[in-house]
């Protein structure tokens, strides 16, 4: 357990968040094969300008993100701006859902630089010559007059996956609960959400995502183990 002194940010529990916590920001082994395709073509398009890019966060689980939250949210003293500038936190630090882009592994954060050395993005602004080239790599930026270092998959449908038939009851433990969608990806249509504590079915699991029983049908909800105890 890698515990925290500053008031309201919880202890790191989680193997992968110590990890993370420890120094190793950058994390590529859990997100969407579409950004990693959508990663090499942008490195491609910038090193051609004679740009160079880097990288600061890429894949978060659950409770790491739930991390920057909270720092974010603590209450103002030395202990939280120190937090702050340990981790480097500029712009919006997403609401700590299992859908969130880098929990869900569709987005990276990440500064390009052109020749002359000069940041063609940062917390607040993104240049228009780099936008241009982010969208023909497939990615966009989301929020770039708040958050100019984040960038996202503009289409991010995962590849298709096997679906394993389960049958299992299981616990909702997220505090911000999970959001349940039509099709096993985070950029599906939302349809409703489960509330901590909440019991569902589990019918299937396919990927990162659990199939539940969901009024007179069905959704999916993040299978993130950290968030769902199954009974």
């Amino acid at each position: 357990m890698a515990a925290s002194k500053c008031s309201r940010i919880s202890p790191l529990t989680d193997p992968l968040a110590i990890k993370m916590e420890k120094g190793k920001m950058v994390i590529w082994d859990e997100v969407d094969p579409k950004l990693l395709i959508a990663k090499a073509k942008y490195e491609k398009l910038l090193k051609a300008k004679g740009w160079k890019i880097t990288y600061k966060s890429a894949y978060r689980p659950f409770q790491y993100q739930k991390h920057f939250y909270e720092i974010i949210h603590a209450p103002n003293s030395s202990c939280k701006y120190a937090e702050i500038r340990k981790h480097n936190l500029v712009g919006l630090v997403s609401h700590p859902r299992p859908d969130a882009p880098h929990v869900a592994g569709i987005a990276f954060d990440a500064v390009v630089r052109d020749k002359r050395g000069r940041a063609l993005n940062g917390a607040g602004y993104v240049s228009a010559s780099l936008a241009a080239v982010v969208k023909k790599a497939g990615l966009k930026f989301p929020l770039p007059t708040s958050d100019g270092v984040h960038h996202e998959l503009i289409s991010s449908t995962p590849a298709p996956k096997m679906e394993t038939k389960m049958k299992a009851n299981g616990k909702i433990l997220a505090g911000a609960g999970f959001n349940v969608r039509i099709a096993p990806q985070a950029t599906a249509k939302r349809i409703g959400s489960v509330n901590k504590n909440n019991k569902v079915q589990i019918l299937a699991k396919r990927g990162g995502w659990y199939k539940i029983k969901y009024g007179k049908g069905y959704g999916y909800i993040m299978a993130v183990e950290t968030g769902l105890k199954v009974l």
